[in-house]
């Protein structure tokens, strides 16, 4: 029952998508939500192994913390900016012991 809900784009060469799903267990089959993140080799779209699966049960309680973050956000009460740039491949990383 595999359905693709929505597909965001993240860059030119990454998005993520949302779909429903189905999961079998022990002849049990259950409900999920699944969020990963696709890339294009400029060929076809690839899912990575970046998202998570979630059954749908806990879909309310995620929409309630998305939400919850958004209002945060437009509240200004948390810092919006990226995080700083991850050190340059063969850039020299020195861990300073506190004193």
């Amino acid at each position: 029952m595999k359905k693709l809900v929505a597909t965001i784009h993240k860059t030119a060469t990454e998005v993520v998508r949302v779909a429903l799903d189905e999961f079998a267990v022990g002849g049990q089959v259950h409900q999920m939500v699944a969020i990963r993140i696709w890339y294009t080799d400029g060929k076809e779209w690839k899912p990575t192994r970046k998202g998570i699966n979630l059954k749908v049960e806990f879909l309310p309680k995620l929409i309630a913390a998305l939400i919850s973050a958004g209002e945060e956000l437009e509240q200004g009460q948390v810092d919006p900016a990226p995080p700083p740039a991850a050190p340059k491949a063969g850039a020299t990383i020195r861990l300073v012991k506190a004193p």
